[in-house]
C-alpha cells in the first residue's frame, strides 16, 4: 500500500492541492457537458463536429504561420505545411459533410474507450506475473492464496468461536 505521508509531499500532490477549485468546475462542467449529451444526442454530434471543424481549420491556418516563420529562420518547415494543409482539409470535409466527421468522431471515441482501457488490462495482467514490480520479493504463491486478503487471520473453524 502506499503511505499518504509518502505521497502528500510530492509537487504533483501540492499542486493538485493548491488548484483544488479547479478540479471542481471541470469535474462539474463534464458532469453537465454528459448530461446535455444525454438529453440532445443529436445536436451534441452535431455540435461537437462543428467545433471541431472550426478548431482544424484554425489550427491549420496557425501551422501554415509557423511554416512561414520557420522558413524564415531557416528552420525545417515542411511538416508546420503539412500538417497545416492537413488541418485545412478536414475542416473542408467537415464543412463539406458532416455525416464523415460525426462518423470518424464516433469511431475515434469507441476505439478510445476500448483500446487503453484494454492495454491497461494486459499490463496489470503483466506486472503481476513479476514479482518485483508488484512489490514482492519471490513469487505468486509465496504470499499465499489470492483471496488470502479477503479473509480474516483465524482459521475457518474459529469462526463459531466467540
Amino acid at each position: 500500500m502506499f503511505s499518504t505521508s509518502a505521497i502528500a509531499g510530492t509537487p504533483v500532490i501540492n499542486a493538485v492541492a493548491r488548484t483544488w477549485w479547479l478540479w471542481l468546475i471541470r469535474g462539474l462542467a463534464a458532469i453537465i457537458f454528459g448530461l446535455l449529451a444525454f438529453t440532445w444526442p443529436g445536436l451534441t454530434w452535431i455540435t461537437i463536429a462543428i467545433l471541431f471543424g472550426a478548431y482544424a481549420l484554425v489550427d491549420g491556418i496557425f501551422a501554415i504561420i509557423a511554416a512561414v516563420r520557420a522558413v524564415e529562420h531557416q528552420q525545417r518547415w515542411w511538416p508546420f505545411l503539412l500538417e497545416g494543409l492537413v488541418g485545412i482539409l478536414i475542416a473542408a470535409i467537415t464543412w463539406y459533410d458532416i455525416r464523415i466527421t460525426i462518423a470518424a468522431l464516433y469511431l475515434t471515441i469507441a476505439a478510445w474507450a476500448f483500446i487503453p482501457p484494454t492495454i491497461f488490462a494486459c499490463i496489470a495482467w503483466w506486472i503481476t506475473r513479476i514479482p518485483r514490480l508488484a512489490g514482492r520479493k519471490s513469487s505468486w504463491w509465496s504470499i499465499g492464496k489470492p483471496s488470502a486478503k479477503c479473509w480474516p487471520a483465524r482459521a475457518p473453524s474459529d469462526f463459531s468461536k466467540k
